[in-house]
């Protein structure tokens, strides 16, 4: 759950990035595997499989990016006054911070 100041918000967008840093990690070292010499049909649909896959976690990780930059976002406007409506704000950067998450665990289910 997102609240508080500007600056724990972007201490969430920070945690954000982070996870997105991680995934990106992640999906470097299970690609690792693509180099293992293996010949045959089966390897290569194996190899063309993974790279699909990665095309999907570098999706993801975009997109928590994304995520991130709109937290970052929320916090600068509501450090300048912009807005009085924390709690739409903060619905809306709890949104966010969802999507991220459930991104997260859609590249769980991919490595």
């Amino acid at each position: 759950m997102l609240g508080g100041s500007p600056a724990d918000i972007r201490a969430d967008a920070a945690r954000v990035r982070a996870h997105a840093d991680q995934t990106v990690d992640a999906a470097g070292t299970a690609l690792a595997a693509a180099g293992v010499e293996w010949v045959s049909t089966g390897a290569d649909r194996w190899r063309d499989g993974l790279s699909e896959q990665r095309t999907e976690v570098d999706r993801t990780a975009e997109d928590m990016y994304a995520a991130a930059a709109l937290i970052d976002h929320l916090a600068d406007t509501l450090a300048d006054g912009a807005i009085d409506a924390f709690g739409v704000a903060r619905g809306f950067a709890e949104g966010a911070v969802g999507a991220a998450q459930g991104l997260g665990k859609k590249i769980g289910g991919l490595l």
